[in-house]
């Protein structure tokens, strides 16, 4: 069973550590009992998680989502709105 948890919460990132060996820690979930409680984890996750390609200092992570799930993260402070009628990603007044 692929186990993800998408949550908005904010948690500071552990990216860069994570990628720094090299480890894969795409699937570490897997390993986890089905019958653990949430409150027994330290789940990874990043803070603005969608801000990859914003400019100045709106760009608070180096890594897409996808990227970021593939390096282990499984929370995830995500920010939406609508703005002229798309549903966009921001990070305080910038988008």
């Amino acid at each position: 069973m692929k186990k993800i948890l998408l949550t908005f919460i904010l948690a500071f990132g552990t990216t860069l550590t994570m990628l720094a060996d090299g480890t894969d820690r795409s699937s570490w979930m897997t390993s986890l009992d089905d019958n653990l409680f949430l409150a027994r984890l330290s789940i990874p996750g990043t803070h603005d998680s969608a801000t990859k390609g914003l400019s100045g200092s709106g760009e608070t992570q180096t890594l897409t989502i996808a990227q970021q799930l593939e390096a282990g993260v499984r929370m995830f402070d995500i920010r939406p709105r609508v703005k002229s009628g798309k549903l966009k990603i921001f990070h305080g007044i910038l988008d």
